[in-house]
């Protein structure tokens, strides 16, 4: 009972924070890059795929329970333009009060270089970004309920911009077959203090949908997400040159739909594919799509560590590499002490 209280009171909570936001967009954005091989590697949104990757709790809260206890994660990313991403995450379950975990993530952009109005040089600025994650969860037989509390800020040329939000996480895990569905709405929350006196930022307000599964007797994990449900009609169409066309329906659909492999080709290796169809239509060239909307991967694992590296590719400026190195600690200490 007390539970069922305390979602209804977040719940409402949240949609009382949300009615200020912009859907999709907005401020802020780098809350929902995905910073971690396994996010990366299946298509950059996953909201069901449970037990697998610590670093998951910032897509949502509630694909982490007891089994990653001790699990603590390093990665790091390289971005077209010269763009640095380091990223960390550790769970831990606590006596009586069950799992908790947290994640620091920060976005390195360098020296940029600054012109005034009449483009002669200025000099060079720099800018960063980071975000602090506390996370619940709690688990009521077969389902999973949890919420991330974050402090999110970013600094430009000396401006900086700050904000405090909630994610609300749930997933039902099937007892018996390898079925998981999840549900996440993310960055409800405030604004604690803007740029300027005269900004008026908006949070990147999300609600996400998907289902992961594995075939009984296929070596294959299937994810299938969907994001920005609450802006369907995407509001950076708004900006497209005149002659845009509009997608169809059908179009429409599809680009807020992303698909995710996970194929298991050994007990230590794990090969990974994502196809996001909106950053393909969105991001290829006139001509030609090339890699646009399509990522890849694999994690290996030896011992008590596992090792992981993606590709996400994105247009012709680039692609994004993604390193990780996760250790079970518990496991790793509880080896150490046997040994001496």
């Amino acid at each position: 009972m007390r539970n069922t209280i305390l979602t209804l009171i977040l719940l409402i909570a949240m949609n009382y924070m949300a009615y200020a936001q912009m859907d999709g967009s907005g401020s802020f954005l780098f809350l929902d890059v995905p910073v971690s091989v396994m996010l990366t590697g299946i298509g950059g949104v996953n909201v069901s795929r449970t037990d697998a990757d610590v670093n998951l709790l910032t897509s949502n809260p509630a694909l982490i329970s007891d089994a990653l206890d001790g699990y603590l994660s390093l990665n790091y990313v390289i971005y077209p333009g010269d763009i640095k991403i380091s990223n960390v995450s550790y769970s831990q379950s606590i006596a009586n009060t069950g799992n908790w975990s947290a994640n620091l993530v920060y976005f390195d952009y360098g020296e940029i270089n600054s012109y005034d109005d009449t483009g002669e040089s200025t000099g060079t600025f720099s800018a960063d970004e980071y975000a602090l994650t506390i996370s619940k969860s709690h688990q009521i037989d077969n389902y999973r309920l949890a919420v991330n509390v974050k402090y999110a800020a970013s600094t430009i040329a000396g401006y900086t911009a700050s904000s405090l939000l909630l994610d609300l996480g749930g997933v039902f895990i099937h007892p018996e077959k390898d079925f998981s569905a999840g549900l996440v709405i993310k960055n409800a929350g405030f604004v604690l203090n803007n740029f300027t006196e005269t900004d008026n930022i908006a949070l990147p307000f999300n609600v996400q949908v998907g289902t992961s599964f594995k075939p009984e007797h296929m070596p294959v994990r299937f994810s299938f997400s969907m994001y920005d449900l609450t802006d369907w009609a995407n509001t950076t169409e708004q900006a497209a040159p005149v002659d845009y066309e509009s997608p169809t329906a059908v179009d429409r659909f599809f680009r807020h739909t992303i698909f995710g492999m996970e194929v298991l080709a050994g007990k230590h290796l794990r090969l990974l594919a994502g196809y996001d169809h909106k950053k393909r239509k969105e991001l290829k060239l006139v001509n030609v799509s090339g890699g646009a909307g399509i990522s890849y991967g694999l994690m290996v694992s030896v011992k008590s560590f596992e090792f992981g590296f993606s590709r996400a590719t994105y247009h012709a400026a680039g692609a994004s590499n993604t390193f990780t190195l996760t250790s079970d600690l518990k496991n790793l200490i509880m080896k150490k002490t046997t040994v001496e």
